[in-house]
């Protein structure tokens, strides 16, 4: 199809004919050009709160320039700017700064509607200031002013809001404000606040500000639970953003991260489990989780990571294995009723350094051995086998002392496999894993002013990171919900628990059970491999130091109450090694029967063909204890074992032929 100008308009004046040129051009392309939704069509910038600066290098520069370059290319290029009643020229003046051709400052308390409706009127670019979001909720909910700002979005316009002002952007927001700790209790409590029908800029989603700095991903957890259980929604996407922390975000739904701290996008998929009901802890499983720095961008609806900032690093997938063991953890001081519950030992160990008091243990009616705590016999094997001698053994020592003992070698080999269960308190559990921190309640601003302080840890539980008392103090709510991903960032660490206050816990080869919780525990699990990368930007005055703040771009979000358990690790029996992949001497012990035994056990061994060969046993220490020569026929071969002689402990088995060798754990329990 051609389409041109009539004749007669050749003769017509310049201007005319320039005119109807882009009068038929327009209504070419309207023809062929299908019309876009109105839903999506302009651009978002949100603010997590805290000051702007228009200092060199600061954060706001980048995304609030962005806001105003938006806006000046859309209508009139006006920036209208919108609160209750704050009448500082200092944000006009600043988006002036970055190259606003003009800027509006108006309020709801000082200006009429009509003043509003007017500045809005060809405006390129409206931004929310912060406050309590109420009042443009109650102001313009259904009216006039909120259409109008819908109309500069639709247009192709900006929309930009910090704090209250970005928390409305969204399809659900809150009126009112509960604490993570009330809400992983209860996610009903406070929700009668909870709104919808307002702007709607992000379908489907829900905003949150001022993140890390007031400790709210419990709060964001639990109502996109309740947005889901309750208010029926199929789906829903939340983005908790830290102060001095934004986000821009284009029409084909690219968010782009800029600014100090993190920005957390989560998202619910077919594999999101929520568990959520009036007055119970709180539940949810497989929710897709990315907790991202400065310079990473996202599809906000795919998911999908789009770009990354030059510094990430690459942490590969999670291949490691826990502990063949069982352990359990205290607050307290064990009582007479956790006792009781486990009166059907025989014998108990108690390694002692008087960390709590055991009174209640040493007065029950099962016999205890006290051994106190020696640091300088924490590599011995004969006295670390000496705690493996009961049924129990309970680890009445510091942290620091638990730190030095889960890093020996020897006591590790003790326990792989090991029927003797431990007893710890919950203070442990934070030096177990690959890393920790020392210095979260110095004072509110440890992770902010950048001066976190952490350690590595034993690694006793491999792959992990563990904070507690996550929500227990406002004031320290930065620090402890920064640590997670700092500590992930800091060691690679592939799962990371934030709890509040952990009550009672239990492991069980490779099963955390929650037995007692105060509130919900958050399991950050990024065992598929993850990209990490750590904040650019000095945040505070007080320091020179970078921010705390670092990325984990991939995982998923579990969220388990009192009484909920969640499989950590996929531990191999030790009765039944896995044999090695084309055996080049085609032989494996595939079986050792029973396991632990009482003295005698019996290997059997698979041979392709027959073969000389010798049989060795080792204790911790490296001493051969055992050693026999072999004659294997082709097929299965069982040999006899006894250990008669020799204490309870692990031992190492190996059998050697035609050059090559193969090995296996025992544990003899006498």
């Amino acid at each position: 199809m051609t389409i041109g100008l009539h004749p007669a308009s050749r003769h017509q004046p310049a201007s005319v004919r320039t005119s109807l040129f882009l009068f038929f051009l327009g209504m070419m392309v309207t023809l062929l050009v299908p019309a876009q939704e109105a839903e999506g069509q302009g651009y978002v910038m949100l603010a997590g709160g805290g000051a702007e600066s228009a200092a060199s290098g600061s954060w706001s520069n980048e995304p609030y320039g962005w806001f105003a370059q938006r806006a000046t290319a859309v209508g009139e290029g006006r920036i209208v700017v919108l609160s209750n009643s704050d009448t500082s020229v200092w944000l006009p003046n600043y988006f002036t700064n970055l190259g606003a051709t003009e800027v509006v400052n108006l309020t709801i308390t000082g200006n009429t509607e009509a003043q509003i409706l007017a500045a809005l009127n060809g405006a390129g670019g409206v931004f929310l200031k912060g406050g309590d979001q109420r009042h443009y909720i109650d102001a313009w909910r259904g009216g006039a002013v909120e259409a109008a700002i819908r109309a500069v979005f639709d247009s192709g316009g900006v929309i930009g809001g910090t704090s209250a002002g970005a928390m409305v952007a969204g399809a659900y927001f809150t009126r009112g404000g509960t604490t993570s700790s009330q809400l992983l209790r209860n996610p009903w409590a406070g929700q009668d606040t909870m709104q919808e029908n307002f702007l709607d800029l992000l379908p489907n989603t829900i905003i949150d500000t001022h993140y890390f700095e007031r400790g709210r991903p419990g709060r964001l957890l639990s109502k996109m639970a309740f947005i889901v259980t309750e208010m029926g929604a199929s789906g829903i996407t939340g983005v908790g953003i830290d102060d001095k922390t934004a986000v821009m975000i284009f029409p084909d739904g690219r968010l782009r991260v800029s600014g100090t701290g993190g920005v957390h996008v989560l998202r619910s998929t077919p594999q999101t489990v929520f568990d959520a009901q009036p007055n119970q802890d709180l539940g949810l499983t497989g929710l897709a989780a990315h907790q991202l720095t400065h310079g990473f961008e996202i599809g906000l609806e795919t998911g999908e990571l789009l770009a990354q900032p030059d510094d990430a690093q690459t942490v590969e997938a999670f291949t490691g294995t826990g502990p063949d063991l069982t352990m359990h953890f205290r607050r307290t001081a064990w009582n007479s009723t956790y006792l009781n519950a486990r009166a059907d030992d025989s014998l108990r160990i108690l390694l002692d350094s008087g960390e709590v008091s055991t009174n209640a243990l040493l007065s029950h009616s099962v016999p205890v051995e006290v051994v106190p705590f020696d640091e300088t016999l924490t590599e011995d094997p004969a006295w670390l086998e000496s705690l493996f001698a009961g049924d129990r053994l309970f680890l009445n020592i510091s942290p620091e002392e638990w730190l030095q003992l889960s890093s020996s070698e020897p006591f590790r080999m003790l326990t792989d496999g090991a029927s003797t269960e431990l007893e710890l308190l919950t203070r442990h559990l934070p030096v177990m894993g690959e890393g920790y921190a020392t210095n979260l309640t110095a004072n509110g601003f440890i992770a902010y002013d950048g001066r976190m302080t952490v350690r590595p840890g034993s690694g006793f539980l491999p792959g992990t990171i563990s904070v507690d008392s996550t929500y227990a103090n406002q004031t320290f709510a930065e620090n402890f919900a920064s640590a997670p991903g700092w500590l992930m960032h800091s060691y690679q660490a592939h799962v990371a628990l934030s709890g509040t206050r952990f009550t009672q816990l239990s492991y069980e080869r490779g099963e955390l059970r929650f037995d007692n919780t105060q509130v919900s525990t958050i399991i950050m699990d990024a065992r598929e491999g993850y990209l990490t990368s750590a904040s650019p930007f000095v945040a505070s005055n007080a320091s020179n130091r970078t921010r705390n703040s670092a990325a984990v771009s991939h995982g998923l979000m579990h969220v388990i109450p009192a009484g909920g358990s969640w499989q950590l690790y996929e531990t191999e029996p030790v009765s039944i090694p896995a044999p090695a992949p084309e055996l080049p001497a085609g032989f494996a012990i595939e079986r050792v029967y029973p396991n632990p035994f009482n003295p005698a056990t019996t290997i059997l061994i698979r041979a392709e063909s027959a073969a000389d060969g010798f049989i060795e046993v080792f204790n911790v220490a490296g001493q051969r204890v055992y050693s026999r020569n072999l004659l294997l026929q082709q097929g299965m071969t069982p040999h006899s074992l006894n250990l008669s002689h020799q204490s309870s402990g692990v031992y190492l088995v190996r059998v050697t032929a035609s050059g090559t060798t193969q090995q296996a754990r025992i544990t003899l329990v006498r």
